[in-house]
């Protein structure tokens, strides 16, 4: 049987031949400071700048970004991740440190977190991903479908993660984006309008996941499919 590491380098060389046969490609990058400048630009700023990812505000230790580039080469997407260890994510939440390190300076405010949601406790080593975004002149075309998995893949070839999780708003999860076009296997609501003090904003969050073995499950199931379908979900 073969190792996580080997799957997820099948599952990279799979995904990445995939971009490539469209014209497009993946630049694994570590300069956080980069990503922020580049989710600062006028077309891809989405309001606010994740913390989560910014060396500004949260002390990043295992933090990377993938900058989608177009057939010319130039930035046309992104997403981020990093790798933390805990005992229990939801408490790195509640707490804000998942955003603003390990000592919030918040006057000891915590997000309201729903705890029942979770059957188990979602503790170890702990991949985070966010700050997605694509180009509008190039969204349907199957990118985002295609970046998530290769975040995932890295990060199992580098750190190999026990969980990987995102956190999106209810309206993004009552689309059913978090399992259809990100690709996570389960996907609960954690907050109901509680004021989130990464945005200001008063929401309703859902944190998409998925455990190790879900991941490795589904990339088998996309390695064994015919070229021409591997990229269809």
């Amino acid at each position: 049987m073969q190792n996580h590491s080997d799957i997820a380098c099948a599952r990279l060389n799979q995904l990445q031949t995939d971009l490539d046969t469209r014209g497009f490609s993946v630049k694994f990058r570590t300069d956080m400071d980069a990503w922020v400048d580049f989710m600062s630009e006028p077309a891809a700023y989405p309001g606010y700048i994740n913390h989560a990812f910014d060396p500004e505000v949260c002390q990043l230790q295992c933090a990377f970004w993938l900058e989608l580039l177009g057939p010319n080469r130039q930035g046309i997407g992104c997403i981020a991740g990093k790798v933390i260890d805990c005992d229990d994510v939801l408490e790195e939440m509640a707490s804000y440190r998942l955003w603003f390190g390990p000592d919030p300076e918040l006057d000891g405010k915590r997000m309201a977190i729903n705890r029942s949601a979770l059957s188990e406790t979602l503790g170890g080593r702990i991949a985070h991903y966010g700050g997605l975004w694509i180009h509008p002149d190039y969204r349907h075309r199957r990118l985002t479908r295609t970046l998530h998995p290769i975040a995932r893949a890295f990060t199992v070839q580098i750190w190999r993660p026990e969980w990987f999780i995102g956190l999106v708003t209810q309206k993004i999860a009552d689309g059913g984006l978090p399992r259809n076009l990100y690709g996570y296997a389960e996907a609960v609501q954690i907050t109901t309008d509680d004021e989130y003090a990464v945005t200001g904003k008063v929401e309703s969050l859902t944190m998409p996941f998925e455990g190790l073995s879900a991941w490795r499950a589904d990339a088998d199931t996309a390695l064994d499919r015919p070229q021409q379908s591997a990229f269809a979900h």
